[in-house]
C-alpha cells in the first residue's frame, strides 16, 4: 500500500469537514514521509521503507480511532453556530427564570399575600408560597396529585427539564473542559 492510499483510508473514516480531512491527511503524509526518509537513510529500499513506515504507524482503524478521539466533537463552523444558539438560549432562559412578567406578577401576589396575612394576625401563613426545601415540590406532587392536577405537574416538571436540557447538551459539546458528567451536572 502506498503512503497516499494509507493516509486517504485513515482520514476517510474521520467525522469532520473536507478541509479538516485534507489538513489531517497532509500532516499524516508529512509524518509518514519523514519516517520513510529516515528508513531510506538507514539503507532500506523505497518499497520496504514505505511498508515499514505504515507498519510503525499502525492499522488504519487504530489511527482513525485515535484521530477521531483527539478531534473536537464539532467542526469550528458548526461550533460558531452552536455558540450563537447557546448565547440565545442563555438570554431566553435568563429572561424566563429571572425577568419574565409572570414571575414578577407572582412575586407581587406573594408579597401582597404576606402583607394581608400579617394584617389579619396570622403570620404562620406568610410562608405558604415559599419553597426553600429541596425536592419539596416533588414530594407534594407525589402525595397530593389529586389537588395539584396532572396537567400542572407535567407543565412544571417538563418545563424545568425542557428549560435546562439544552444546557446539559450544549455545554459539553462547546467546551471541552466540561466533558465530564460531574462538571455538567454541577453546572446545570
Amino acid at each position: 500500500m502506498k503512503l497516499e492510499e494509507y493516509a486517504e483510508q485513515v482520514v476517510s473514516k474521520l467525522f469532520c469537514s473536507r478541509q479538516e480531512k485534507q489538513d489531517t491527511k497532509e500532516e499524516l503524509l508529512d509524518h509518514l514521509n519523514s519516517m520513510k526518509l529516515e528508513l531510506l537513510a538507514q539503507g532500506y529500499g523505497e518499497e520496504d521503507a514505505e511498508t515499514m513506515a505504515i507498519q510503525r504507524f499502525g492499522s488504519v482503524e487504530q489511527i482513525s480511532r485515535q484521530l477521531s478521539e483527539s478531534m473536537p466533537l464539532v467542526d469550528k463552523y458548526i461550533r460558531r453556530w452552536l455558540l450563537g444558539l447557546f448565547s440565545l438560549y442563555i438570554q431566553a432562559a435568563s429572561y424566563l427564570v429571572l425577568l419574565s412578567p409572570d414571575r414578577w406578577h407572582r412575586r407581587r401576589f406573594t408579597l401582597d399575600w404576606k402583607q394581608r396575612m400579617l394584617e389579619y394576625g396570622v403570620p404562620q401563613y406568610t410562608h405558604i408560597f415559599q419553597n426553600t426545601k429541596p425536592l419539596h415540590t416533588l414530594k407534594d406532587y407525589f402525595f397530593h396529585t389529586e389537588s395539584i392536577g396532572l396537567s400542572n405537574m407535567l407543565y412544571n416538571l417538563l418545563g424545568n427539564v425542557g428549560l435546562f436540557l439544552p444546557l446539559g447538551i450544549l455545554v459539553p459539546i462547546l467546551f471541552s473542559s466540561f466533558q465530564s458528567i460531574h462538571r455538567v451536572f454541577f453546572t446545570v
